[in-house]
């Protein structure tokens, strides 16, 4: 550490310095956190977006039919009858 003064005004002055020098880095270290905070939210927000839209990507589709539900004597039945002549 560096020598110290014996004054005592002058060591006075040294401290108030290094008191304004701490109160500046809660400060600066107050908004840092804000920061980080709003940045970890985001972050939150973001992986939720991309699980919704992995999940609407690869989900099975509700317009797909499923496999086994086709009857083709029912749609034979619900065919309009058509005379040939």
């Amino acid at each position: 550490m560096t020598d110290l003064p014996d004054d005592i005004a002058q060591l006075k002055a040294m401290l108030l310095q290094l008191q304004q020098e701490n109160d500046a880095q809660k400060v600066l270290l107050q908004a840092k956190q804000e920061q980080v905070s709003e940045l970890q939210t985001q972050i939150e927000l973001l992986i939720e977006q991309l699980n919704l839209s992995k999940s609407k990507r690869f989900s099975s589709q509700s317009e797909k039919v499923a496999k086994g539900t086709f009857n083709e004597a029912e749609q034979q039945h619900a065919l309009p009858n058509v005379n040939k002549s």
